[in-house]
């Protein structure tokens, strides 16, 4: 669906708000781009590369805004014959790296300010000693470059379409609870497309439970 068919659809079901002075299109663009962060924070539902040109004992690096968890990152030394070693996320994150610094080729990495709009950083542990790569996924918000927020009618949100519906819902939500206070019939219809919208979002959690990846049973014993 393009922003174009979402905010249609808003409108469409948004009718007995429409004679109000403060209801305008506007508030509604604007509703539904917040749908569009909710729902990529409680689904996870947007990911993007992330790629690293590493520098020799360099600890840390700058994390784009849009940034806000890492899906699955490798350390690649040689990108003609391998895919890279799985890095792992340091156990306690920055709080409880060792007091002296170490240097080598990384096993885990830990994220600083993630959930800020500046200063945010990803840092790797041992401290890398040579230029390779960090290659691998992150999940990101709207907003940014991977992921522009929706303002022209064709943008169209980027994911799956069977789920662009939560968008209008979520905004139909939000939009009738502003006016929930007028009578109750506004009130019950901003709670059913509440209920409408976490629907949504359970329906995505199930239907996408893997991510793409299947977990699998490591057998500790196997190599004795």
């Amino acid at each position: 669906m393009t922003f174009k068919n979402l905010i249609d659809d808003t409108l469409d079901l948004c009718q007995e708000l429409q004679g109000k002075p403060d209801f305008t299109v506007v508030r509604v663009k604007r509703m539904i781009n917040r749908a569009y962060y909710d729902f990529a924070r409680q689904t996870r539902c947007l990911r993007t590369e992330l790629n690293i040109a590493t520098v020799a004992n360099q600890e840390s690096y700058a994390i784009n805004d849009e940034v806000y968890d890492f899906h699955h990152l490798r350390y690649v030394t040689d990108s003609t014959a391998e895919y890279g070693k799985i890095l792992y996320p340091y156990p306690g994150g920055y709080s409880k790296l060792p007091r002296n610094k170490g240097f080598g080729e990384p096993v885990y990495y830990y994220i600083v300010g993630i959930v800020t709009r500046t200063k945010s950083e990803i840092g790797f542990y041992p401290i890398p000693d040579a230029v390779e790569a960090v290659k691998g996924w992150c999940t990101i918000f709207p907003g940014g470059t991977s992921a522009p927020e929706l303002t022209l009618d064709a943008h169209v949100p980027l994911f799956k379409d069977a789920w662009h519906d939560a968008l209008v819902h979520y905004a139909v939500w939000k939009l009738f609870a502003s006016y929930s206070h007028l009578n109750p019939a506004i009130n019950r219809k901003s709670l059913e497309f509440k209920t409408f919208y976490n629907s949504d979002v359970q329906d995505f959690q199930m239907n996408n439970i893997f991510g793409g990846e299947l977990n699998q049973v490591y057998d500790s014993y196997a190599e004795y």
